[in-house]
C-alpha cells in the first residue's frame, strides 16, 4: 500500500509539472512543439500508471484504506 501511494504521488507530480506545457499551442516546426509533445507523452504515461496502480487496489477493496494524500493522488 505504501509503495503504491508513493508511486501515485510521483506520477501525480509528473502530471502537475507537465500539464501546463501540454496546454500551450506551438507552431509545428519548433523546439517548443517538441517539448509539448514530450509533455503530452509523459502526462499520458503517468495517468496510465496511476490507473494501473489503482485498479488492483480497487479490485482488492483496498482503496478505502488510502490516507487523504493517497486519495488526492488518485483524483
Amino acid at each position: 500500500m505504501h509503495s503504491a501511494i508513493v508511486e501515485m504521488l510521483y506520477n501525480s507530480a509528473l502530471i502537475l509539472f507537465h500539464r501546463p506545457h501540454d496546454a500551450v499551442k506551438h507552431p509545428d516546426n519548433s523546439a517548443a512543439r517538441s517539448l509539448r509533445d514530450f509533455s503530452e507523452t509523459v502526462t499520458k504515461q503517468a495517468a496510465r500508471r496511476v490507473t494501473d496502480i489503482a485498479t488492483p487496489l480497487q479490485e482488492g477493496d483496498l482503496l478505502r484504506f488510502l490516507p487523504p494524500v493517497g486519495a488526492t493522488a488518485l483524483l
